[in-house]
């Protein structure tokens, strides 16, 4: 096709729902994927939820309409200026000097580090140590090993989970587990000390997080102590931070895994992974033949320019959806960023302080273990009936209902409510509150109602009852 011929237009909702894996498939009977979400919006949702599970907003709709209509046709140019947009944001000043490459989701973001990895040094061995597991991304832990953790590839080609994606391209993993039997939050730091130190000449990936769903931040400053001795990566998949950290964190040699399709809001799913852009330009010139194999998750317009022998070997860029998710997020984003930071935090905190008060004073609910050690925009709780916490099975049957069945006592227009899905840990499970970049406008703008929470909690207490 040549650049200027004209493309026909797309189906919305198949453009929405492409460019991903298994999650994003629409049931054709319910109309739900698999966060039992319509991911056109077409009913109005109240959302308080902190994982990646965001139907089209009503303010996005038009933008992604107009995009559907008319797809722009030079997909490789749309991803160098996204690039350049969210590098604007992160680092306005330039100077951590940051490459972006884009990922289908958070966790093909893990992927990143071990094909890096094996682009510096072919052959090696890798461990990977990973943080927070069970409050990652479902398929991390596979990922992080170097498998594939979905049945469908981001075009749609079926995959077999627990297979490597290029074989001889793994790594051993090596799990850190969030939380002990009794929820409290694990101090990681000498774990990973201790590995560091009996790495037995394999090379070291370190996977940091930095906003975990239930809002966990690892202590960051094995990476200042420890740099020299692994390859960190921070997932802010969350971005539930100051914008300033990112650079930051670049600045210290690491590799960040970011999202659009969090705290943010656009669909499911909008990833992207920063990196130094001296470690872009150390690898550019390395052979890459034999990571082709990875062309069943990137395409050439996902990876940076700068690293032109690895985009050699993967197909062109032809992935529209996730191009129409981060512009979605960008949009969302830079509104976000149009309001000073400590207003915004204030309000975070405001919202957190009247939510923890309410939840504390219900029987339905208790709040999970060491809430000043997570990101106050984020609640988790126990959900209880007769004394009892429900099980992890039960939570997600609430969930499920919460999301599909209509609640009449919501206030007007909402019919429906979504909270973060239930978190497994142990023996026991917790579901999340939280707010997103939307909601926190919604504040500043004077357009927020404390009402909506209120009526959330009530109805799932009448859930709970029920």
């Amino acid at each position: 096709m040549r650049q200027d011929d004209p493309v026909a237009s797309i189906d919305l909702r198949d453009l929405v729902t492409s460019g991903g894996d298994e999650r994003l498939v629409v049931d054709p009977r319910s109309g739900r994927n698999r966060y039992h979400l319509d991911p056109l919006g077409t009913t109005p949702l109240l959302h308080r939820g902190s994982c990646t599970a965001s139907p089209l907003s009503g303010s996005a709709r038009p933008l992604a309409e107009a995009f559907a209509a008319a797809p722009p046709v030079d997909q490789d140019q749309l991803a160098v200026d996204q690039a350049h947009r969210l590098r604007t944001l992160f680092d306005p000043s330039g100077a951590a000097e940051l490459e972006v490459c884009f990922a289908p989701s958070g966790t093909d973001c893990t992927f990143h580090p071990l094909v890096f990895q094996a682009l510096a040094e072919p052959g090696r061995p890798v461990r990977h140590l990973l943080s927070c597991p069970e409050e990652l991304g479902a398929g991390s832990r596979l990922a992080a090993a170097g498998q594939h953790f979905s049945s469908r590839s981001p075009r749609g080609a079926p995959l077999i989970p627990g297979t490597p994606v290029c074989p001889g391209v793994e790594a051993t993993v090596v799990a850190l587990p969030a939380r002990d039997a009794s929820g409290a939050i694990c101090d990681r730091r000498a774990s990973i000390e201790q590995a560091l130190d009996d790495h037995g000449g394999a090379a070291t990936i370190v996977s940091l997080v930095y906003g975990s769903k239930s809002g966990i931040e690892d202590d960051l400053e094995i990476l200042s102590a420890r740099r020299d001795d692994a390859l960190f990566v921070v997932d802010l998949c969350q971005l539930r931070v100051e914008r300033d950290l990112v650079a930051q964190l670049v600045g210290l040699g690491a590799l960040v895994s970011v999202t659009g399709s969090k705290f943010f809001q656009a669909p499911p799913f909008a990833a992207a992974l920063l990196m130094p852009r001296w470690r872009a330009a150390a690898l550019a010139d390395q052979p890459a033949e034999h990571l082709a194999a990875f062309g069943s998750i990137f395409t050439s317009s996902d990876l940076p320019p700068a690293l032109s022998g690895l985009r050699s070997v993967l197909p062109a860029g032809d992935n529209l959806g996730l191009r129409l998710r981060w512009e979605v997020a960008l949009a969302e984003m830079q509104a976000y960023d149009a309001w000073p930071a400590a207003d915004a935090n204030a309000a975070i905190l405001r919202w957190n302080g009247a939510m923890t008060a309410q939840l504390e004073g219900r029987p339905s609910f208790a709040l999970m273990p060491d809430q000043s050690r997570t990101n106050p925009s984020i609640i988790s709780f126990q959900v209880r009936r007769e004394g009892r916490a429900l099980s992890h099975h039960e939570l997600q049957d609430l969930h499920r209902r919460l999301a599909t069945e209509a609640h009449p006592d919501l206030p007007a227009p909402y019919r429906q409510a979504f909270c973060g899905q239930p978190v497994a840990y142990g023996a026991g499970s917790f579901l999340r509150l939280a707010i997103g970049s939307p909601t926190v406008r919604q504040m500043l703008e004077g357009r927020y109602h404390f009402d909506e929470d209120l009526a959330l909690l009530a109805v799932l207490e009448e859930l709970v009852r029920r």
